[in-house]
């Protein structure tokens, strides 16, 4: 496949539209089913430094969707999301289904962003408390539109240019922000410090007394035992010593 990119226009044989970037057409994205990961570390110049970050699935909006310009791969709708401090405002969407040569492998999209440490404090906190809904942001890219969706409004494709060329496309958060869950909605759910609901092996607190007492009782008839054994003992010392 032959394409070319000159002075901010994208052209691909076979393709009668071009394409072009938009940096001041919104992007809008949801991210839900979301979970925080913590057990990540990072090293950094001989340096060790732990990091968490949430991850979830991020749906695009308005009707928009994700593609990559002349590469006959569908469009996706939803994608992989991460979310984590540090980037001031940044976000990225990609494509890492592609191998050395350029032959795609799988499709496994991905966007991340990196908002401020305040906010994502905010959000890690509204997350253990089981208040965290859904995530919304709202971006600029240099993602590519067809020419004829410069000023069309709601549904639009965005791509990538055609691979290897662009793997990932970058830009720059202009609006953050999350729901909160219904109190009704968080009580049905189990306590976030819980991996798992309920479990079969967790001794109930009846039963952890009950082997206690027994635990207990065993000693004590051992304790009894021995002293009986050294009590014959020294009286057999003791009737030895008389004959003598």
């Amino acid at each position: 496949m032959r394409y070319e990119i000159k002075n901010g226009t994208l052209t691909i044989d076979g393709d009668e539209h071009i394409y072009i970037q938009d940096e001041f057409r919104d992007l809008w994205l949801c991210a839900d089913q979301l979970s925080l990961y913590f057990n990540n570390f990072s090293y950094v110049e001989g340096e060790t430094s732990r990091y968490e970050h949430i991850r979830g699935t991020a749906r695009l909006d308005r009707g928009h969707h994700l593609g990559i310009a002349g590469s006959g791969i569908p469009p996706v709708k939803s994608l992989p999301f991460s979310i984590r401090s540090g980037g001031q405002g940044s976000i990225s969407f990609g494509f890492t289904g592609v191998d050395w040569e350029g032959v795609v492998t799988d499709d496994k999209w991905f966007v991340e962003a990196g908002i401020s440490e305040g906010a994502f404090n905010q959000l890690v906190d509204a997350w253990k408390s089981g208040r965290l809904g859904k995530i919304t942001i709202c971006c600029t890219t240099n993602l590519w539109l067809r020419d004829y969706d410069k000023y069309t409004e709601g549904t639009a494709d965005w791509y990538l240019a055609p691979l290897p060329s662009q793997e990932t496309a970058y830009g720059h958060v202009r609006h953050f922000g999350w729901s909160e869950r219904l109190k009704d909605e968080r009580e049905k759910e189990p306590a976030r410090s819980e991996s798992v609901a309920s479990r079969s092996d967790h001794p109930k607190p009846d039963d952890t007394r009950a082997e206690l007492e027994q635990q207990q009782t065993k000693v004590f008839a051992e304790i009894a035992r021995a002293l009986k054994i050294i009590g014959i003992a020294l009286g057999a010392i003791c009737v030895i010593l008389l004959l003598k």
